[in-house]
């Protein structure tokens, strides 16, 4: 007893569409792997692209940072009199009437060290 009857079996035939459409499926394949793989704006533009983005983050993160820091300064001008005379003291080296203002040199400042140095 046979499980496969070969005179009922019809013979297999050459089918070119079939075979034609193997090997386009299979060269499509082949040309989207190889861009992306290997092709310059495959996962190579990926990869430099993901590392472009992660030192604009970085970026981003500083300015964020220094903009937060900007926005205290701006409200503590806003709200004291005190923060608006330290800003004048220390960026434009404003004085009160009847202070003295006395500016040291980094020159004074590094002979004096060497002469009191033993």
């Amino acid at each position: 007893m046979s499980v496969h009857n070969t005179q009922d079996a019809a013979p297999l035939t050459f089918n070119p569409i079939f075979y034609a459409a193997v090997i386009i499926l299979v060269a499509a394949a082949t040309y989207l792997q190889y861009r992306y793989w290997l092709a310059p704006d495959g996962l190579p533009l990926l990869a430099e692209l993901s590392v472009k983005i992660e030192q604009r983050e970085g970026e981003f993160a500083a300015i964020s940072s220094r903009n937060r820091k900007l926005l205290v300064e701006i409200e503590a001008i806003k709200s004291s009199r005190d923060a608006i005379e330290e800003l004048a003291r220390t960026k434009f080296g404003l004085i009160k009437d009847g202070e003295s203002f006395y500016r040291f040199s980094e020159q004074f400042l590094d002979t004096e060290s060497r002469a009191v140095s033993p």
